[in-house]
């Protein structure tokens, strides 16, 4: 899930207009207004949307500044992301053979 997306916002929009969007949302599709079949599921993605953008750190220094098991889960996505790119390269390698 993107969360960006999910807000209907381009990637790495400013936290104002992230909060804003979030805002319009979670008033047009909450339960206690909007009586829809899929209004406490598309407010539930809102509400993870937003809280996803704005738990993630903002730069590598701030990542630091977050709780050791925060930092290492954010530092094993990382490192995954790096290993997966270095598995498709031999991969890659192995059928160019």
């Amino acid at each position: 899930m993107n969360p960006y997306q999910v807000l209907g916002l381009p990637r790495g929009a400013p936290m104002d207009e992230v909060r804003k969007r979030y805002h319009e949302l979670a008033r047009k599709w909450h339960p206690d207004i909007n009586k829809s079949a899929d209004a406490e599921r598309r407010f539930r993605e809102a509400t993870e949307a937003y809280d996803l953008i704005q738990k993630a750190p903002s730069s590598p220094r701030a990542l630091l500044k977050q709780p050791l098991g925060d930092f290492l889960a954010w530092g094993a996505l990382v490192i995954g992301a790096h290993v997966l790119r270095w598995l498709n390269g031999v991969a890659e390698r192995k059928s160019k053979k």
